[in-house]
């Protein structure tokens, strides 16, 4: 369960004892390290079906996390790509990895709560 790169018992035991946001924030620089990333091969299936599907204008990731899920849609979607979570550790790492990922979608990244979500009706997906 635990990887080399990823958090110790300790760090994963303050997360749980933690706010959610708060234990977030402390766990995203590892999060990637841990069983609750989702799994590559998950990330390749939804991929492969939505690049053979119809285009894609607008795209929000809720919950975007460190943002694997939009480092693998960026290069599908060709105008905005917005990723929501509520720790702005999260959208720290998110941002990071998305920077070196190259797309002629504009990129934004907002912090707030999947259960109010700041937005119109205004994605495809």
């Amino acid at each position: 369960m635990f990887h080399p790169q990823g958090p110790t018992f300790w760090e994963l035991a303050r997360q749980a004892l933690s706010s959610t946001e708060r234990g977030y924030d402390l766990l995203a620089p590892k999060f990637d390290y841990t069983p609750f990333r989702t799994p590559p091969e998950v990330l390749n299936v939804v991929s492969t079906q939505l690049a053979n599907g119809p285009p894609i204008e607008t795209a929000l990731d809720i919950c975007c996390g460190t943002g694997a899920a939009m480092e693998m849609l960026r290069p599908l979607v060709s105008q905005q790509l917005v990723g929501l979570d509520r720790s702005q550790g999260m959208l720290g790492v998110a941002q990071e990895r998305l920077a070196a990922t190259p797309s002629p979608a504009a990129v934004r990244f907002v912090r707030g709560e999947a259960l109010r979500l700041p937005f119109g009706d205004q994605f495809d997906l």
